[in-house]
């Protein structure tokens, strides 16, 4: 009878028990009653434990979604302001019997500075530029779109090439602005004589494929990356123009190093022989521009072999006639 007694009292204290109570609040007297006190509340620890574990785990997937939308918001924004600086369409200088320029932008997963521009200077000069700004996301568009507004402001002034870099970088290196270095091409073509004239600050080497010539680089460079270098006790770099005579049918072709350090699953890159060589084989015939630059990306895509992109991958080309 008294055995009865306390297992009902060992009952309704159980059923009583707080939601995160952990120790039966009852004494029993018999060794039975005890032991089973004890594995009931073993047995209630390892639920609380549990419980405990589900709440943390629901609270750190309810953050992660909070986090990924806020990301997913911020690539949305950067992504936004990176395509409402490019051009919106292939350019009509008035002069398409002479130029052949195309550019365009497949932009990563995470957006990051990548841009090209091109304009008419004057009835007899165009000019067309690429860059790469370091970084991702916000910040790196931002910072784009800043430093391709002094570039194009100071161009259509028709300051020489060599000044308005260097001025642009010290714009930049003495703004309040958080720096991020750029890898700068920008050229200026003479569309009556083919003369262009360059400035090459830190950026991969343009491809130029001459008539029956093999494709080659052009290896000149002006000057280190924009706002990359800063020191009060010395003075800012300045930068070197250089000049290229154009002959009818030559092609040039830049690009960001998402081309050239695009990488496959043996972690091998493209690299620049293999983009000369592919150029080589496509430009033995003609070919437009727009289908160019589709041909290296499609082959760049077929190297990696991979769904997801890396970096930015951005050409331009441009054909003299």
């Amino acid at each position: 009878m008294r055995l009865k007694k306390e297992i009902n009292k060992l009952k309704d204290a159980i059923i009583n028990m707080g939601d995160n109570a952990s120790s039966i609040p009852i004494d029993v007297k018999s060794n039975e009653l005890s032991d089973l006190k004890i594995v009931f509340e073993k047995h209630i620890g390892r639920v609380l434990s549990s419980k405990k574990d589900a709440v943390r785990k629901n609270k750190e997937y309810e953050q992660f979604l909070a986090d990924s939308r806020v990301m997913q918001s911020e690539r949305i924004v950067a992504r936004q302001i990176q395509m409402s600086m490019l051009p919106g369409s292939v350019p009509d200088f008035g002069v398409a019997e002479r130029i052949d320029l195309f550019a365009d932008m497949d932009a990563a997963d995470e957006t990051g500075g990548d841009f090209y521009d091109y304009f008419k200077i004057d009835d007899d000069h165009i000019c067309f530029e690429i860059a790469d700004v370091e970084g991702k996301g916000i910040p790196a568009a931002m910072y784009m779109a800043v430093a391709k507004t002094l570039i194009r402001l100071r161009l259509e002034s028709g300051e020489a090439l060599s000044a308005v870099l260097s001025s642009v970088n010290r714009q930049l290196c003495l703004s309040s602005m958080q720096r991020r270095f750029i890898t700068l091409w920008v050229g200026v073509l003479e569309i009556s004589t083919g003369k262009l004239t360059y400035v090459n600050a830190g950026h991969n080497y343009p491809v130029l494929k001459r008539g029956g010539e093999a494709a080659e680089l052009v290896k000149n460079s002006s000057g280190i990356p924009i706002a990359s270098y800063f020191s009060k006790k010395r003075p800012l770099p300045e930068y070197t123009e250089f000049e290229l005579q154009l002959k009818s049918g030559d092609v040039l072709f830049l690009y960001t190093d998402g081309i050239t350090e695009a990488m496959n699953v043996n972690n091998l890159t493209f690299g620049d022989n293999k983009l000369l060589e592919l150029t080589d084989m496509y430009l033995q015939s003609p070919h437009t521009m727009r289908d160019f630059t589709a041909y290296i990306k499609r082959q760049v895509l077929a190297f990696t072999n991979s769904p997801n992109q890396n970096d930015d991958i951005t050409t331009l080309a441009l054909r003299y006639n």
